[in-house]
């Protein structure tokens, strides 16, 4: 990222978009942790989303 533009950025911000290569910069960089919840498979994020909403339901009745 040119220094310029960090420069110009509020603290504690980071930039999203780098426009000279006009690429996206992804915050916080992803990794090849298979445990990490980004690169978990369409069938564990739906049944974690499924208990999430069950949990929630259940409390709400309460």
């Amino acid at each position: 990222m040119d220094y310029q533009v960090q420069e110009l950025l509020p603290p504690g911000t980071v930039a999203l978009e780098d426009l000279q290569r006009n690429e996206i910069i992804l915050q916080p960089t992803p990794s090849d942790d298979p445990e990490q919840p980004l690169n978990w498979s369409v069938g564990r994020k739906t049944v974690n989303y499924v208990i999430v909403c069950f949990y929630a339901l259940i409390t709400f009745t309460l």
